[in-house]
């Protein structure tokens, strides 16, 4: 081998090396304690997001996209995008059928007072917090959200549907931060999947008897009994239903809707190194559950829910 061909792999490596080095990436942990109220569909929380600037650059402000404002509205760019695509309920949904964040605020975890939000438009899908002094490279900040959000009936990923809850984008989260600068996006059917990595500690008060599935590990232990419990009685109908099958008397069932639990439960969730928590909850759920060994070696518990059988 040349000279020449040594200096020119020597050269390509120090590069690769480089870009390596100059790659950073932000950190987001959140801090989630949240409410949901089933005779009005609301959901009150209070959001505690510590951000982690890993960029050379000092910021002077955070954006943060509210999704579920794009459910407050019929001009939204999710409204756009949903007739477009020939998704016409959205369109003449009634107006009792919307939602959105009702209240919505922000402060320092110092207890300095309340901070702007500013809204990029009158879809207030997208905001920025303007941060005094900045936050330098290598420093974080800690921001409180208090909000009431009224989930809206169920067209695109967020919603309720009869008694099904399903949660998704129901928190103020900020934009990617990247080399190329802010990426803040509205909410859409197809598309803003692009997150920044964090980690969770999310605690939801709900009805008792309301099973719930959600993103990262469940930390109750009377939830997890709970769950074992479900899973016992779903074991039970299936083989119902495998015998009804077998004897040819098979019929779909028909099972009442049980009234919301005057007890509430809080059950609480910590999720790693992911880019968004969703949660699922329904009073009817059926739950099959596994565990599941990794090539690492690591086992992880899993749960199928259903409401049919």
């Amino acid at each position: 081998m040349t000279k020449s061909i040594y200096i020119l792999i020597l050269l390509l490596c120090s590069l690769f090396i480089s870009a390596q080095s100059d790659y950073w990436q932000q950190h987001v942990e959140y801090k989630i304690n949240a409410q949901l109220d089933t005779s009005t569909h609301i959901i009150k929380a209070e959001c505690g997001i510590q951000y982690f600037n890993n960029s050379p650059d000092t910021l002077d402000r955070i954006y943060f996209h509210l999704w579920a404002n794009a459910f407050s509205n019929k001009t939204s760019s999710f409204a756009d995008q949903a007739l477009k695509m020939g998704m016409t309920d959205y369109y003449f949904a009634d107006d009792s059928e919307l939602g959105g964040y009702q209240e919505i605020t922000v402060a320092l975890s110092s207890e300095e007072g309340e901070l702007q939000l500013i809204y990029l438009d009158d879809q207030k899908e997208i905001a920025y917090v303007p941060i005094k002094g900045g936050v330098p490279p290598g420093q974080e900040i800690c921001l409180i959200f208090y909000y009431e959000l009224q989930i809206p009936n169920y067209f695109a990923r967020l919603g309720k549907s009869n008694n099904l809850y399903n949660m998704v984008a129901w928190y103020p989260k900020p934009a990617v931060y990247d080399r190329d600068g802010w990426h803040a996006m509205p909410y859409l059917d197809l598309g803003e999947f692009y997150s920044e990595f964090g980690s969770f500690d999310v605690s939801l008060s709900l009805p008792a008897n309301y099973v719930v599935g959600a993103t990262g590990q469940l930390q109750t232990a009377s939830e997890l009994t709970f769950l074992k419990e479900k899973m016992a009685e779903t074991s039970i109908h299936l083989e119902q239903l495998n015998e009804s099958i077998k004897k040819g008397l098979y019929t779909p069932e028909k099972r009442e809707t049980p009234a919301s639990s005057t007890t509430m439960k809080t059950i609480r969730y910590t999720a790693e190194q992911v880019h968004d928590f969703a949660w699922f909850a329904d009073k009817k759920f059926y739950v099959v559950g596994d565990e599941i060994a990794l090539a690492s070696g690591k086992k992880v518990e899993t749960y199928v829910m259903f409401t049919e059988l």
